[in-house]
């Protein structure tokens, strides 16, 4: 009796914004520490199951990548690299689906960790446009609870992470 057991051989792609703004934390950890955490995660999942995972970081125009592999040694250097992720630079998720689009093999996987403060209008959009070259994409938003309750009274002070913008506001008047 002869058994086929089905094996397939996923390639996945962790994306990670490390642009400025994602160097933003009130609640212990930065956007950049929470997406590197996952990233690393779900590479390990990945790697113990014998599918090929790499990295991705991202800020403006600047790609470090280190392509999918499903070696069990290949964790260590992907570890090592998003160790060193620095929040540095503006944000351009379009640029890298571009870029994406063009170097995947078929059929990957694409998880993209950001907070997606991209001035860009159809960053998103070019990101799912992934999936018409039949790749899978996933996208994890990343919002800091200061983002979402805005928990400033008195007039305060905001610089920009990604530009060096400065802008003087009243919260009470928003």
């Amino acid at each position: 009796v002869k058994r086929f057991e089905h094996e397939t051989n996923l390639k996945a792609v962790m994306v990670v914004d490390s642009s400025g703004s994602m160097g933003f934390g009130t609640a212990g950890l930065s956007k950049l520490e929470v997406a590197t955490v996952l990233a690393a995660t779900f590479s390990h999942v990945l790697l113990r199951q014998q599918d090929a995972a790499g990295v991705t970081l991202v800020a403006g125009d600047r790609f470090h990548e280190i392509p999918p592999r499903a070696t069990p040694t290949h964790l260590q250097v992907l570890l090592e690299q998003l160790e060193h992720a620095r929040a540095d630079g503006p944000t351009d998720l379009g640029t890298v689906a571009d870029h994406l689009a063009e170097k995947l093999p078929r059929r990957s996987l694409v998880c993209v960790f950001s907070d997606f403060f991209d001035e860009r209008a159809d960053a998103l959009k070019r990101l799912v446009a992934l999936k018409a070259r039949k790749h899978d994409v996933a996208v994890f938003q990343l919002v800091d609870p200061a983002e979402l309750t805005f928990p400033y009274d008195d007039p305060t002070l905001f610089l920009s992470m990604e530009d060096g913008g400065r802008v003087e506001v009243n919260p009470r008047e928003i």
